[in-house]
């Protein structure tokens, strides 16, 4: 160990490590406080606790306040270095002491549409309205990162600052299944096309196929197998750290695996894509980077794709005019995964597959009207 921190010593050197939150013990407050926070004031006062190291947060209330906070602990560092690469090990002025106070954690408080949005995205992009967040506020040293992904771009086209924000428009956003301008699955397929398949007339056909392709991951559409097969190693390479082939090796890859598996490039994607638990499956719409979100674990030897990231756990609040709470709710599987022989292992998947809820019981007697029984976990 170091003044730094952590040593560790690998191929390419020895390095000091000096983290976000190394030592940090007040997670547990923080959490507490958030939940027991009822309003605004109550949120930013348990946020600005700042012991999380590093999580994006989204709030609503009944009041119609709404924000979005890019939290993290962010170091006061010397804003003269770059911070982005390795750093000398040897000056003691490179090791930085305590954090940026919470006043200067990003943050966008009720902008003027009364929308929010966050898709681990830049947090410069937050709202559809004219009141972002501007990259010369924020020095350099605090790391912000600048990447935009589909979603947030397709958020981006999906909204317009001024359109009522109501439970359908909301829900079409959610459950949106297309590529947007400027996304990465657009690149591949641009450079795919732009490659001369005239001395392979299958392929040149296939390339004529996928030209048609509207860049939806609908589970009817017969585009998407080939597109979305096509464009699916670029998308996830920076969470496998699998280099991806190149565009036309990729395409030939999603030709080839295809006729193997289904003998045809245009089955429909819910044939290959689908959600998956145990010995059951169920065809779902959606892509990597999508908003709604559908990462397989691996392109499998059996022609089909199996969820394995993406979305999860999703609840959509409201409040209705006088102030009382709904919220239905859904997850993947259901509430007993690990268990294959409870009624409740996979009793979720359906819904989550056709895009539909569950009611939550947000009070006691709700509870105990729709328990199925009492018991006591571990114990009975």
């Amino acid at each position: 160990r170091s003044e730094h921190g952590p040593v560790i010593e690998g191929p390419t050197g020895t390095y000091a490590i000096r983290y976000a939150g190394m030592g940090e013990i007040r997670q547990l407050e923080q959490y507490y406080r958030l939940n027991k926070a009822t309003g605004l004031d109550d949120f930013l006062s348990a946020m600005s606790i700042n012991a999380l190291p590093s999580i994006n947060y989204i709030f609503a209330d009944r009041a119609g306040d709404v924000g979005f906070i890019h939290n993290a602990q962010y170091p006061a560092r010397n804003d003269a270095w770059d911070w982005s690469g390795d750093m000398p090990g040897d000056r003691s002025d490179l090791i930085w002491q305590g954090y940026r106070p919470w006043a200067e954690v990003p943050k966008l408080i009720n902008p003027v549409s009364g929308f929010v949005f966050n898709n681990n995205n830049a947090p410069f992009s937050a709202t559809d309205g004219p009141d972002n967040l501007k990259p010369e506020d924020f020095p350099q040293s605090m790391g912000l990162q600048t990447n935009q992904t589909n979603r947030s771009l397709r958020v981006m086209e999906l909204t317009d600052g001024t359109g009522p924000m109501d439970r359908d428009r909301l829900l079409s956003i959610k459950f949106d299944t297309a590529y947007a301008a400027g996304s990465e699955a657009r690149e591949v397929v641009t450079d795919v096309l732009a490659h001369d398949w005239s001395d392979e007339p299958d392929m040149a056909e296939a390339a004529k196929f996928l030209a048609e392709w509207n860049f939806d991951m609908d589970e009817h559409s017969r585009h998407a197998a080939l597109g979305g097969l096509t464009t699916l190693r670029q998308i996830t390479a920076r969470f496998t750290h699998e280099p991806p082939p190149s565009p036309e090796q990729a395409f030939r890859d999603a030709v080839s695996w295809l006729t193997l598996h289904h003998g045809r490039i245009d089955p429909e994607w819910g044939e290959v894509n689908k959600l998956a638990h145990g010995d059951m499956t169920w065809p779902i719409s959606g892509g990597p980077d999508t908003l709604r979100a559908v990462y397989p674990a691996k392109i499998r030897d059996d022609g089909e794709l199996h969820m394995n990231a993406g979305d999860t756990w999703i609840a959509l609040v409201e409040w209705a005019p006088d102030g009382s709470q709904t919220a239905e709710v859904i997850n993947n599987y259901g509430s007993a995964v690990r268990d294959a022989a409870s009624p409740h292992y996979a009793d979720q998947a359906p819904l989550f597959a056709a895009e539909k809820w569950r009611k939550a019981h947000l009070d006691w007697d709700g509870i105990e009207q729709s328990a199925e029984r009492r018991y006591r976990p571990g114990r009975d």
